[in-house]
């Protein structure tokens, strides 16, 4: 009864400790993952910023123009900020446009940053109709327009609209940053309407109020004529060497468009040194100022038709591409006379002239044209005019051009917030981890001297409780003891005290009794000498208790007449036995010896007890007549063994003996 009550206690001890270790070390990990769920967001953003720099690398870049022709239109109108400004624009050919994109103006400040001015807050945009009258297509009258950037502006239209133009009614004017007077200025470089790819805006003829001339720089038909303040391509500075150089001051292309074609726009590219040597008066030299564009019937033909003159008034080109606005004209030969080459900037005449692309273009769209010399004895490789590449990197087609750098522009307005995010969710992660791990080693800490305490705790009261079942134990072996002694031990000398008595008073017993008498006071002495050998045992301190000597005394009496031998190791932890499993140990080996004295007829019984693997191992060997088949184990050692929680075999054949092995687990 005292070793079950006495069980769970033990497993509570024994695995107590083991889970407040487990405990102690799950917890800061615990927080840790508390922090990593808290601290997942920085992760979040990087992958976000990640994923924008692959979009944005794709795109092209958003580069200010080094070296641009003009730079647009520009009203100062002095105090007024509300003043109606109105902008109207005549299409060269009426069109169906679904896309209106707006280019800012730019300046340097001091702190060396492009910005934005002059862009109106307040507008409306309209298209104008053939029979005079207009209609509201773009409306911010009711609510401020900010602009974030230099990129473009679009103004997408959900449904395309016909127009022969378009009206831009300014109402409410920018603040003026630049040093240039008026509190409040207006300010555009270009104006785009698009139909697909077309810009069917370029070459418009503007009309605006008066406005700041400069030369070509600033003045209202500067709107459409092509040019803006970015760099329209994908800039890669890493290309070959594409420019085309002639040896003439005069050079007269063929263009043979491979069928009858409609021709309405000529681009030509300049030759470029500026983006990569920060040299913008380098731009431009030996561009053509003359510029003569003529139909003709046959690639033979030698009177052909004008289409475009360039006149003697012409600006002085850039770095951006010169894109003539021309009449629709159908042909497949056309001839393209290039005269007069800007001269090198240092007074010296440049005799040749330089370009480093031609295109030529219907609706937007790039024609394939062959370029070849009208010159017979001109063997110049001309190839390098239409390969759509130029030394500062590949053309891109004006639309799509827009709508990338816009989206770059954006890609990059948001990336400098996530940057700003990152930055601001690192710094919370780092003082939120600190935070959390000096939260985490306080609560560890306290859990660990708390853990500390409660181990100590039920170790003391183990062994306060195993002091108190010690202290229980004695008194109840005391008094079975004294019991024993005083009742058992009493009455078995008083029967063996009558019975001699009973003896005396037979004058002549007949054998039967007499053998009867004698076997009766064996009994009674055999009783009265067990009884104190329990008593002796119960008596005995567990220290001072040998369970081999107890053996070899049962042995001895049990099997007197036997030879026996008795290999008994010395087996430490019988000693963590509690008294009732020694008593239980001890009974199984006079059970299974008195078997054998009475029922073996055995000559000779092995006694061998040994430690294997931490298990106590008894053996108890006979050369007897074994146990018949038709024979059960006996009931009592199998008892005896399961209060051990021993594992009992039994090996028998008949004639040949018996072994008992009875395995005590660790």
């Amino acid at each position: 009864m005292g070793a079950r009550h006495r069980l769970p206690l033990a497993r509570m001890s024994r695995r107590s400790p083991l889970i407040f270790v487990i405990l102690c070390l799950v917890m800061p990990g615990a927080f840790a993952n508390i922090s990593a769920i808290e601290f997942h967001s920085v992760n979040l953003i990087q992958k976000e910023i990640d994923a924008l720099h692959a979009e944005a690398e794709s795109l092209p870049e958003l580069m200010p123009n080094p070296a641009p022709w003009t730079l647009g239109y520009r009203l100062n109108v002095g105090q007024s900020k509300d003043q109606k400004i109105q902008i109207d624009l005549h299409f060269v050919t009426p069109s169906t446009i679904d896309l209106i994109a707006l280019m800012p103006s730019n300046y340097r400040t001091n702190a060396d940053d492009i910005e934005v001015y002059g862009f109106p807050e307040r507008f409306i945009i309209e298209r104008l109709l053939a029979d005079g009258s207009s209609e509201i297509i773009v409306d911010y009258s009711e609510r401020d327009y900010l602009v974030s950037g230099i990129e473009p502006q679009l103004f997408p239209l959900e449904t395309p609209v016909h127009a022969v133009g378009l009206r831009l009614t300014i109402l409410q004017q920018a603040d003026n940053p630049t040093w240039w007077h008026g509190k409040y200025i207006t300010s555009l470089s270009e104006i785009y309407a698009f139909s697909g790819p077309w810009n069917v805006a370029l070459g418009a003829k503007a009309l605006a109020p008066g406005d700041s001339n400069f030369g070509y720089v600033w003045h209202q038909q500067c709107l459409t004529d092509g040019f803006c303040p970015l760099s329209l391509i994908n800039r890669d500075l890493k290309l070959p060497y594409v420019n085309f150089y002639s040896p003439y001051e005069t050079l007269s292309l063929l263009i043979d468009l491979g069928e009858i074609r409609h021709f309405d726009e000529l681009r030509l590219w300049p030759v470029v040194q500026s983006a990569q040597n920060h040299f913008p008066v380098s731009s431009g030299i030996g561009f053509p100022t003359q510029i003569r564009l003529e139909k003709l019937k046959s690639a033979d033909d030698t009177n052909g038709t004008l289409i475009y003159a360039s006149g003697d008034h012409f600006p002085r080109p850039g770095s951006s591409p010169l894109m003539l606005r021309l009449k629709n004209n159908e042909g497949r030969y056309f001839r393209l006379s290039l005269n007069e080459p800007v001269p090198e900037f240092r007074g010296e005449r440049f005799k040749s002239l330089a370009l480093s692309e031609i295109e030529v273009l219907e609706k937007g769209e790039p024609i394939s044209a062959l370029f070849t010399l009208s010159r017979e004895h001109e063997i110049s490789d001309v190839g390098q005019l239409s390969n759509q590449l130029t030394a500062e990197g590949n053309i891109i087609p004006l639309r799509e051009w827009i709508i990338a750098i816009t989206r770059r522009a954006a890609l990059d307005q948001t990336l400098a917030t996530l940057e700003q995010d990152l930055l601001f969710a690192q710094r919370q992660e780092r003082e939120r981890l600190l935070f959390t791990q000096n939260q985490a080693r306080e609560r560890s800490q306290f859990i660990i001297v708390i853990a500390l305490g409660i181990i100590i705790t039920l170790v003391i009261l183990m062994w306060l409780i195993k002091l108190l079942a010690n202290r229980r134990w004695l008194l109840i072996r005391d008094r079975i003891a004294c019991d024993l002694h005083d009742e058992i031990g009493a009455n078995t000398s008083s029967l063996v005290h009558m019975t001699e008595l009973i003896k005396e008073t037979i004058p002549q017993p007949t054998s039967i009794q007499d053998k009867m008498l004698e076997d009766t006071i064996h009994t009674a002495r055999l009783t009265s000498r067990e009884t104190r050998n329990f008593v002796q045992f119960l008596e005995a301190k567990k220290d001072s208790f040998d369970v081999n000597s107890q053996i070899r005394k049962m042995a001895q009496q049990l099997l007197a007449d036997i030879d026996y031998s008795c290999r008994l190791e010395v087996l430490r932890p019988t000693k963590k036995l509690s008294p009732a499993e020694q008593w239980d140990l001890l009974m199984f080996i006079k059970e299974a010896l008195n078997n054998i004295s009475k029922h073996a007829q055995a000559s000779h019984v092995d006694i061998h007890t040994r430690r294997n693997a931490g298990c106590i191992e008894l053996s108890i060997d006979d050369d007897g007549k074994g146990i018949p088949e038709n024979d059960i184990t006996p009931r009592h050692l199998e008892i005896r063994a399961k209060r051990l929680r021993a594992q009992l075999n039994f090996e028998s054949c008949p004639e040949e003996g018996t072994r008992i092995l009875l395995k005590l687990k660790k």
